[in-house]
């Protein structure tokens, strides 16, 4: 099978089809992953998936955090030591959620089962590599640290974007929420 632009639309139509609608942590997303991990089953890529819990809406999230800050900034010329510790609160919420070492005010929120699906071509000649796709911010840099302690060369610059492929395996370990 080749990949080219007709196919990829015709798969696309074909997602869209079966499953409109793909909210994070739906059923819909889940149908449109096992379709995609048919896919690439077909052309001989090992598969795995990594369970985890999230949340449906990222903007309900940042609705919370910066609605609790505009509360707090209205209510303090009456209470502004009240104020302080609020705007502390969300501060700090948000920057352990935005670099993925904790969530504190999302907690608030139902956590659905999600999954990432996981593609690993078998490796030719004997020497694994790894390839991370979608590697942002603090998930990258864990990844990075993960990889240098095990003593891996990275080959970043050889790559445009946020994928990085390593000369030789590790193991990185799943923290149990998705990231690496």
């Amino acid at each position: 099978m080749e990949a080219t632009a007709g196919w990829a639309i015709d798969f696309i139509r074909k997602i869209v089809a079966r499953a409109p609608l793909r909210p994070p942590a739906s059923p819909g997303e889940l149908v449109a992953q096992q379709m995609v991990e048919d896919e690439l089953k077909a052309i001989g890529l090992q598969t795995s998936w990594h369970r985890f819990r999230f949340h449906r809406s990222i903007y309900g999230n940042f609705a919370l955090h910066f609605g609790l800050a505009v509360a707090a900034t209205a209510v303090s010329p009456w209470c502004p030591i009240g104020a302080a510790v609020v705007h502390a609160l969300v501060a700090f919420s948000y920057a352990m959620q935005s670099t993925r070492r904790h969530s504190v005010l999302s907690r608030l929120y139902f956590r659905r089962p999600s999954q990432n699906l996981l593609a690993v071509m078998p490796a030719e000649g004997g020497r694994p590599a790894i390839a991370a796709p979608g590697l942002h911010g603090a998930r990258r840099r864990r990844f990075q640290r993960a990889c240098l302690q095990s003593g891996i060369r990275s080959l970043d610059h050889e790559f445009k974007g946020s994928v990085q492929a390593l000369d030789c395996p590790c193991d990185v370990g799943d923290r149990g929420d998705g990231g690496v």
